[in-house]
């Protein structure tokens, strides 16, 4: 018998997660410590799921020193680890669609511009990370094409596509050459017009995903 082995890759924040619920807060609390006052809730919002280096470049004005850079990750880490805990939430109708896809055969990853710490992390927080088959975080600072690429490459599937929030997610499924759903509820419902197919709901994933295929 032939197994045929297909691979639904989901972006974490703005996919999975309700991020915002406690990441805002985070931010506000590590600028603060660093100094950086007039940051937005809609800036910081705008830059999740972006490479965390680029961030702090951002809104610092310039390169930050590593000690700088390594004072950002681990005050941020620190603070979102509390917060999520208390705050952190999936959107609704995620565990659901995993489930779903679970049950007609597709193996799930998490494709994320995150450490693997802050995958694990939110997975536990949201409650699905037993609906997680794979974890793939950030490969040093590359693009999420590259992470995505290694995932691919590991797994060999005989099908795979991307779901995902922002234009890194579409970016990186085009660059491989994989079909991209993109979540209009997300954080980048402008960028996501080059999408395959897009859904306004996350109960809505699956049966986007057969449309796919079809």
């Amino acid at each position: 018998m032939i197994i045929i082995k297909k691979l639904v890759i989901f972006d974490m924040d703005g996919t999975l997660n309700q991020t915002e619920r406690y990441a805002v807060e985070a931010f506000h609390k590590v600028f603060d410590d660093m100094g950086i006052h007039g940051v937005t809730d809609q800036q910081i919002i705008d830059q999740f799921g972006a490479i965390s280096k680029d961030v702090l470049t951002l809104f610092l004005g310039k390169t930050p020193t590593e000690e700088q850079y390594q004072f950002y990750r681990n005050k941020l880490c620190e603070y979102e680890d509390e917060l999520m805990l208390q705050y952190g939430a999936p959107y609704p109708g995620v565990p659901e669609m995993l489930d779903r896809l679970h049950q007609a055969g597709y193996t799930i990853a998490v494709c994320s511009n995150a450490s693997l710490h802050h995958i694990e992390h939110v997975s536990h927080a949201i409650g699905i990370t037993e609906k997680i088959d794979l974890m793939q975080p950030r490969i040093q600072s590359n693009p999420k094409s590259v992470s995505l690429k290694y995932l691919l490459d590991q797994e060999q599937p005989d099908w795979a596509c991307m779901v995902g929030d922002r234009i890194f997610d579409l970016e990186a499924a085009k660059t491989n050459h994989i079909p991209f759903v993109g979540c209009l509820y997300g954080f980048g419902p402008n960028e996501l017009s080059k999408a395959d197919i897009v859904v306004e709901h996350a109960s809505e994933i699956a049966q986007a995903i057969e449309q796919l295929q079809q």
